[in-house]
């Protein structure tokens, strides 16, 4: 996208539709986001994903148009980390649900595309050197981010839960996001039993 023609017509409509959703053309070039023009993914826009090697492991496809199917991704295995060669692990490290939440949250951050934890990424968060978790689910699954934080808090990990209200990451935005991670207190045992009591 960040290679487009300014003249470009079908461009400038996702540039537009992304501008709106609080994307900038830094973000393009970062994600290395891009639109199809025909095919299967025709009226798309593709936001791919690259393993720690920088190879494509997947991709979101998202209309920039009303449709009722807006979301459709590759046809592969969702056993896969989302960004990760754009992950520190020796950082803490966010997990959100979508692709636009993430490019929201901008600094060390994971979509789990849904809201279940792939194998890999489990594998990688026991076996990497991250001690910080931040999880950041939408309300709607905040049992979900119970039970990934006593995964965590059984793993060693130190967890910080993010409650959502109103709205997702993606509509919170980069600055309102960020001072939710800073007001974040820490998940103890205890802290998660009286949790899932209320």
């Amino acid at each position: 996208l960040y290679k487009a023609s300014a003249t470009s017509i079908l461009a400038n409509k996702v540039k537009k539709y992304l501008y709106n959703r609080g994307l900038t053309d830094r973000d393009f070039l970062k994600y290395n986001i891009g639109y199809c023009s025909s095919g299967e993914y025709e009226g798309r826009i593709i936001i791919p994903s690259y393993n720690e090697f920088n190879q494509l492991n997947f991709f979101v496809g998202r209309t920039f148009e009303n449709a009722y199917n807006s979301y459709k991704n590759s046809e592969v295995s969702k056993d896969i980390i989302m960004f990760e060669n754009l992950i520190n692990w020796d950082r803490p490290v966010i997990l959100v649900e979508g692709v636009f939440d993430a490019i929201a949250v901008k600094r060390n951050v994971i979509p789990i595309l849904g809201k279940a934890l792939s194998k890999s990424l489990l594998k990688k968060l026991v076996d990497s050197r991250v001690k910080d978790i931040y999880i950041a689910l939408d309300k709607d699954a905040f049992k979900k981010a119970l039970e990934f934080t006593e995964k965590f808090l059984k793993m060693g990990k130190r967890v910080y839960l993010i409650q959502i209200q109103d709205k997702d990451p993606s509509e919170m935005g980069f600055v309102h996001f960020t001072q939710s991670i800073q007001q974040a207190e820490e998940v103890t045992l205890t802290k998660l039993l009286q949790y899932k009591l209320s």
